[in-house]
C-alpha cells in the first residue's frame, strides 16, 4: 500500500468523524437547505398560458443567486445578485420562487 492511499483513507475517516459530529442535516435547517439549492443546476418553472410561453430558471452558488429568464425557445436573459452571505442568498432564492409560483409558474424538471 502506497502512502497516497494511505493518505486518502486517513482522510476519508476524518470526513467520516467530522460528519458524524455535525450530525445530519435537519429538514428546514440552512444546511438541508444549502444542499436543496446550491448546484450547478438550476429549477426551472414554466408559465404558459393563452400566448404566454415564459420560463424562469433560478440557482444558487454560494451567495451568487442567478435567474434566468425570457420566452420558451429563447436564451432569454441573466442576471446574478451576490448577498452578504449564503443564509441570505438562500433567504432571497425561497422569496423569488414563491413569488412566481404565486403567478401561476409551474416548476418543471431542467
Amino acid at each position: 500500500m502506497s502512502d497516497s492511499s494511505t493518505a486518502g483513507s486517513a482522510k476519508s475517516a476524518s470526513a467520516k468523524a467530522d460528519a458524524a459530529k455535525t450530525g445530519p442535516a435537519k429538514a428546514g435547517s440552512a444546511k438541508a437547505n444549502a444542499a436543496k439549492t446550491d448546484s450547478a443546476s438550476p429549477r426551472r418553472f414554466e408559465f404558459v398560458e393563452g400566448k404566454s410561453a415564459k420560463f424562469w430558471e433560478i440557482s444558487r452558488d454560494g451567495c451568487d443567486v442567478t435567474v434566468r429568464f425570457g420566452r420558451i425557445g429563447a436564451d432569454g436573459q441573466t442576471q446574478t445578485k451576490t448577498f452578504a452571505d449564503e443564509a441570505e442568498a438562500e433567504a432571497h432564492l425561497d422569496k423569488l420562487v414563491e413569488q412566481k409560483t404565486d403567478k401561476g409558474y409551474t416548476e418543471v424538471e431542467a
